[in-house]
């Protein structure tokens, strides 16, 4: 059996991590979270949060 990664994100320690760490990358938040990349990605948009643009 393959070990699963959480799939929940708490929305008031993504907001927090994201305002603290708004540089980080995507993969970043995923790997503080322990959660899947795409896992994040949702999550992010759900929140109405998107990248960052340079």
């Amino acid at each position: 059996m393959v070990p699963r990664c959480p799939w929940k994100v708490v929305w008031e320690a993504l907001a927090a991590d994201v305002a603290a760490h708004s540089d980080d990358r995507l993969i970043d938040h995923a790997q503080r979270f322990q959660v899947q990349i795409f896992r994040m990605s949702y999550a992010l948009h759900q929140r109405g949060i998107s990248r960052k643009n340079r």
